[in-house]
């Protein structure tokens, strides 16, 4: 947990095992109605299995609402936020609760900013990849430089 109003969890699963196990853990620490998840993911991983879990840990299995927000880290490895949504959609996914974002400050943004709109328990789980984590953290533990519309700035979401 890195921030806690909205909530934010960095979790490194990169795959569908851990994912599996991670999304347990994170179900039984934090009782929410409301998920947002920022996901990136690099192209040698199991993309789909990883979004099957996520929609069976999150979407099948708990009343809780659940949104993904796709991106990518600044890794050359890393699977573009358009095709990680056909992934997504591929593993069953409705089209409705994913959004597309081109850049993972924007992606933890919008996330964070819809956690701290909703009125019932909110939090944003970051999770794909160990870059997509590593970068998140550094977005979050400094303050952006200048917001444009279209990217608002982080610092701006982050109560601490």
């Amino acid at each position: 947990m890195i921030r806690s109003e909205p909530l934010v969890v960095l979790d490194a699963a990169h795959n569908p095992h851990g994912v599996r196990a991670a999304s347990t853990a994170f179900k039984e620490a934090f009782e929410l109605s409301h998920v947002h998840a920022v996901v990136g993911i690099l192209g040698e991983k199991d993309a789909l299995g990883i979004f099957e879990v996520l929609r069976e840990e999150y979407v099948d299995s708990t009343d809780a609402t659940f949104r993904l927000y796709l991106s990518a880290s600044d890794s050359s490895r890393a699977i573009a936020p358009e095709e990680l949504q056909e992934i997504a959609l591929d593993a069953g996914f409705d089209e409705n609760i994913i959004t597309v974002c081109n850049h993972l400050d924007e992606a933890l943004a919008t996330g964070m900013e819809n956690a701290l709109f909703e009125q019932e328990s909110a939090g944003v789980l970051v999770t794909g990849s160990v870059t997509v984590i590593g970068e998140a953290r550094t977005l979050l533990a400094q303050p952006e430089e200048s917001p444009t519309a279209s990217r608002p700035a982080l610092k701006d979401l982050i109560v601490i």
